[in-house]
């Protein structure tokens, strides 16, 4: 039995049948962000620890909701060591809007990012040798 999607792109394969997915519930949440408070509460955690020790604030898949680039911002100006990403992709919207600070790429890289990891002084992690 197959149920017909909206978009084929939507259609998720099982074995011989292809079914889409169901709708999601349209829910009414936000969030309200605070960052003075992102910057408070990351002053906090750099007080507690030696001072030799780096941070490495992850900002990946747009800050987890919280906004990319404002989170970013905020973790650069309390002081972060380093920003951690998903994709060259993200790391490439940091540069461009100006972020100094290093910048940790965690997921994978195709070969053919590599050109932009090295224009824009980016730091991409290696999970194995084959990637290396």
């Amino acid at each position: 039995m197959v149920r017909k999607a909206a978009d084929s792109a939507e259609r998720v394969a099982y074995g011989e049948k292809s079914v889409a997915p169901a709708p999601l519930p349209v829910l009414p949440v936000w969030i309200e962000v605070s960052l003075s408070a992102i910057r408070h509460n990351f002053r906090q955690i750099r007080a507690s620890i030696p001072s030799r020790t780096q941070i490495l604030a992850v900002v990946k898949a747009n800050a987890y909701g919280h906004g990319l680039l404002p989170a970013a911002r905020a973790m650069a100006q309390a002081g972060a060591d380093l920003l951690g990403v998903a994709s060259v992709v993200e790391g490439v919207a940091l540069r461009q809007a100006g972020l100094a600070v290093p910048i940790l790429i965690l997921g994978q890289c195709l070969p053919e990012e590599a050109p932009l990891i090295v224009r824009h002084q980016l730091i991409q992690a290696v999970g194995d040798w084959a990637s290396a």
